[in-house]
């Protein structure tokens, strides 16, 4: 089977797997996250690695491949208190922050 085939096979469940993994992420829309898969898929076809694979394992491999690229891919950030700024001794808080345009 040729890779358009393939896709236009399965796009219409593989672009309801990505609707559902947009929801919770800004950086990334469902079309960012097909075209991913699209790629993934693509590469795998060229390395003969989807022969005589069944439809719901190639979906499900986009699926993990896709949950797995939006966790690598995610902000690694840590939230901390204002307040615990306040408290740190030797440092203005708006040494720590940047604070850019804002006045004081």
């Amino acid at each position: 089977m040729s890779f358009d085939d393939l896709l236009q096979k399965i796009s219409p469940t593989l672009k309801r797997i990505t609707k559902k993994l947009d929801g919770r992420f800004s950086s990334f829309d469902d079309d960012d996250l097909f075209q991913e898969a699209a790629i993934h898929l693509w590469l795998q076809q060229k390395n003969g690695e989807l022969n005589n694979k069944t439809d719901s394992y190639i979906l499900q491999n986009c699926y993990y491949y896709l949950k797995n690229y939006l966790r690598k891919t995610i902000d690694k950030f840590e939230l901390i208190s204002l307040d615990a700024l306040d408290n740190e001794p030797g440092k203005e808080s708006d040494e720590i922050i940047d604070l850019g345009d804002v006045k004081k």
